[in-house]
């Protein structure tokens, strides 16, 4: 050929040149799609891998009837079908009704076989990790698999269970959010608020026997839509100045919760049982982890259930909008929940927490890198020396009515996702006198 043609045909034939050795455009696509490739798979595998190791870490074998494995997993943030057994999250564990609308929509998926397909679904999205389109398909077939689900659950359930049912399909996707992805090879209940309204749809175009039953499910869809106008995740949010735990502003925690839910007292908020996990740094700062504070209130002569989260690390606390009833019933302070256990006034119990004697537990955990606190009245001290009375002037030895509060000392541990672990011994037990 001449040397303009040799010179045409090299540059319709070649992108570049690398070390001497010529690379097509073709060539150089290939290596961008099979590098995108190992790095979705390396993703789909480590995320997969990581989130098997925390269930197993945490999971509970629930003792009950059922053609597959029921475990509770505590901080679980939707209850799922992973490798032939059901995980269901502890509030869902104890909530009978719940639990078992939850347990048949997971059979659903396991009788459809829906796991083989959301492999399948990671092996197309590995394959084809560029194309939005794909990643849009794989979100459609996902959500049309928790339809399937819906429908043979409602199937085994029966028409009369279609309300309760879709209430609780609600209460798991709109309060507190619960989201899946498309990373994990699991099928979960929850769907988010975008296919709610879908999926309640599909509930309420079932045949129904009687107007009544309609008008119910018409009252659901509704309820859902108003659920799903509130804002991202149906909470009050509020802002705070205060890191260290000695700082707790608790007049204006009771305040705002007392505007929020518009009570005319707050003596009347109470706590009951196991009602508290808090996180500190080994200075008492609010760490990163949010607390939660599970609370009661008396309104309308009926006893709502609510929960108070501190997030340390966005300076702010939050409570949920929705109002959740617990007794018809109203309750009143010094009320004895059971024999063992006796409800608090919120406020002595954000006092034992604030005047926490942060210099003694330093002392007794001298190397922590991690604190977190609990009420666990059941557990009696394995060591006199770890035992702390104390009240708002520091340590005392005055008796009186006690919250007993317990601290766990924690290491970090690099091992797992750099989270804290604790080995249980040595617990510091720290009575608040009030």
């Amino acid at each position: 050929m001449s040397e303009s043609e040799q010179s045409e045909s090299d540059a319709a034939q070649y992108d570049t040149h690398y070390g001497g050795i010529p690379i097509t455009v073709n060539d150089l696509l290939n290596v961008i799609w099979l590098t995108g490739a190992v790095v979705t798979a390396a993703i789909l595998i480590i995320s997969n891998l990581r989130f098997y190791l925390a269930l197993r870490k945490r999971r509970k074998l629930l003792e009950i009837e059922c053609p597959v494995r029921v475990y509770s997993v505590e901080n679980l943030s939707s209850s799922c079908l992973f490798r032939n057994a059901i995980y269901v999250t502890a509030e869902t564990a104890a909530d009978e009704a719940q639990l078992r609308y939850v347990i048949e929509h997971e059979l659903s998926h396991n009788r459809h076989g829906d796991l083989f397909w959301t492999f399948m679904r990671c092996v197309v999205l590995t394959i084809h990790w560029f194309n939005p389109l794909v990643w849009l398909a794989a979100e459609m077939s996902r959500q049309d698999c928790e339809l399937c689900a819906d429908a043979g659950a409602l199937k085994v359930l029966g028409e009369g269970k279609s309300v309760e049912y879709g209430s609780a399909l609600i209460q798991l996707s709109v309060s507190p959010v619960l989201k899946s992805s498309l990373l994990y090879a699991t099928t979960t209940m929850s769907s988010g608020k975008r296919s709610l309204k879908e999926r309640i749809t599909m509930i309420a175009h079932q045949p129904r026997k009687t107007a009544m039953v309609s008008i119910s499910v018409i009252l659901i869809i509704v309820i859902a839509i108003g659920a799903a106008l509130v804002d991202s995740d149906g909470r009050y949010h509020f802002s705070m100045s205060e890191n260290d735990i000695s700082e707790l502003d608790i007049d204006s925690i009771l305040s705002n919760i007392s505007k929020a839910k518009k009570l005319d007292d707050t003596s009347e908020i109470l706590t009951y049982g196991s009602p508290i996990i808090a996180n500190f740094d080994p200075n008492f700062n609010w760490s990163d982890f949010s607390a939660i504070i599970s609370f009661y209130y008396t309104k309308n002569q009926k006893t709502y259930h609510s929960e108070l989260n501190i997030y340390g690390g966005n300076n702010k606390y939050s409570i949920p909008k929705y109002e959740d009833l617990y007794y018809e019933y109203p309750i009143y302070e010094g009320y004895k929940w059971s024999e063992n256990e006796e409800a608090h006034k919120l406020r002595d119990l954000l006092n034992a927490l604030k005047y926490l004697p942060k210099e003694e537990i330093k002392k007794l955990a001298p190397n922590a890198d991690h604190y977190q606190v609990d009420l666990q009245s059941n557990i009696p001290p394995n060591n006199e020396d770890h035992v702390i009375n104390y009240n708002k002037d520091g340590v005392t030895n005055t008796d009186g009515s006690k919250i007993h509060l317990t601290i766990w000392s924690m290491k970090r541990d690099k091992q797992h996702n750099n989270g804290y672990i604790s080995n249980g011994q040595n617990l510091i037990h720290a009575y608040y006198v009030e």
